[in-house]
């Protein structure tokens, strides 16, 4: 336990098994301060090439502090030794994401969703708008893609009086803004259609990357065949305020 903050936001799990595999995750909690009752969304990835791309991500945090670090050296051999291992074969193509790539996914899928747009953000704030809002827009009036913005606190200089001003102009241009009521959400994802899910730390809806330390917010989107329908069925059933009357 270090007392040296990396400064980042990103939410990194990486796990040795007593098999000798490595398991790594990535997503919204915040393991060492969660009292567990919102909803999270986290991936767990096995795949060694893509575990090994999580410990530099951890490398490149802790060796941020500008000392030879025990542990980015440890964690720079790990993703070594992780790339000599064998592929796990399966259907999924994964990419994980820092720092603006974030933007570029929410761009990309804004112009690729054919029927519905999912995005889950902890907060709302003031960068809610050209961030998430406009995209949403930009899906729901070229293919009248169904697009729903779930979030829990309003945040920042944004009240809850302009979150409700920003809820009916959104409503008019087809993005609909869902406000948690009895179970928060801090999970932060979005489900494009059925097979296109992204996992992240970021709070879409309330914040922007950083230029100067893109390993600030961490993501995986994994594009595998029902993962985001999955994903959108669980969280229904969690917040059924999501379901459109």
């Amino acid at each position: 336990l270090h007392m040296t903050s990396t400064r980042s936001h990103a939410k990194l799990l990486l796990i040795d098994t007593a098999e000798g595999d490595w398991l790594a995750a990535v997503g919204s909690c915040n393991w060492l301060s969660s009292p567990f009752r919102s909803t999270e969304v986290t991936a767990v990835l096995r795949d060694p090439a893509v575990v090994a791309d999580v410990a530099v991500i951890l490398q490149r945090l802790v060796g941020r502090r500008g000392l030879a670090d025990d542990i980015a050296n440890e964690m720079g051999i790990l993703s070594r030794d992780l790339r000599r291992m064998p592929a796990r074969p399966g259907p999924a193509e994964i990419t994980l994401l820092v720092g603006d790539g974030h933007d570029s996914v929410m761009r990309e899928v804004s112009g690729q969703a054919r029927d519905r747009l999912v995005i889950g953000s902890n907060r709302l704030g003031s960068t809610a708008r050209p961030g998430v809002v406009m995209q949403g827009e930009a899906a729901a009036q070229r293919a009248q893609v169904d697009v729903t913005l779930l979030y829990s606190i309003a945040s920042g200089p944004l009240k809850s009086r302009h979150a409700r001003k920003l809820a009916e102009e959104a409503a008019a241009n087809g993005v609909r803004l869902v406000k948690t009521k009895t179970i928060p959400i801090h999970g932060k994802f979005v489900a494009v259609d059925d097979d296109d899910l992204t996992v992240t730390s970021l709070n879409w809806a309330s914040a922007s990357s950083d230029p100067d330390l893109p390993e600030g917010d961490v993501g995986v989107r994994i594009r595998l065949e029902g993962i985001a329908r999955h994903a959108v069925e669980i969280l229904q059933h969690i917040h059924p305020e999501m379901i459109k009357d």
